[in-house]
């Protein structure tokens, strides 16, 4: 993932074993190892030019996924307060993060049309703070799944209406319009 201010690249790697997150100038040069988890990681975006946002599988308990961010100067990573989070976005302020929670893909199930308690949700969270994070189109009725942000928007792919299409929705999980006509 590219950087904010389109200088460094941040991506995994498996240089030294199980797959890390790594980071490098887009110039070109020699990685350097952010993470230090023993695998388990995916890298989701920046949280702004000196952090990078991923998620993590490799945690005691039963948390299968928890977001984290890691600062490229010391290498200290923090939790982000989202337990179960998969996949997340920026507002162009980066002062919101819009995540999905739960969805299938975290338990390796390719169905198609589930509509269950694992059914993929998407969650609105302020940056910086301690609040529970809010759900989105609660009355969706089908899986958000990643979320992308963009003029103002929230993309997302779902198959509400039968096959994975683009949809978009606003910062408040209102206006949900469907971009795409695919029925395959």
């Amino acid at each position: 993932r590219l950087s904010p201010d389109g200088r460094q690249v941040a991506f995994e790697g498996a240089y030294d074993g199980p797959s890390e997150i790594y980071l490098m100038p887009v110039a070109g040069g020699a990685p350097k190892r952010l993470t230090y988890e023993g695998g388990g990681v995916s890298i989701v975006g920046w949280l702004d030019d000196s952090h990078v946002l991923y998620t993590s599988t490799n945690l005691p308990g039963t948390i299968p996924y928890l977001l984290r961010s890691v600062d490229i100067s010391t290498l200290t990573a923090t939790d982000l307060p989202l337990a179960d989070a998969s996949t997340a976005t920026l507002s162009g302020d980066g002062q919101t993060l819009f995540f999905t929670r739960f969805g299938l893909s975290m338990f390796s199930d390719n169905a198609v049309l589930y509509r269950g308690g694992r059914m993929a949700q998407l969650w609105r969270h302020d940056v910086g703070s301690d609040t529970e994070a809010v759900r989105l189109a609660a009355d969706f009725g089908a899986p958000i799944r990643h979320p992308m942000w963009w003029d103002g928007r929230i993309y997302f792919v779902t198959d509400k209406t039968g096959s994975d299409n683009i949809w978009s929705m606003d910062a408040t999980g209102g206006d949900i319009r469907q971009h795409t006509q695919s029925d395959r």
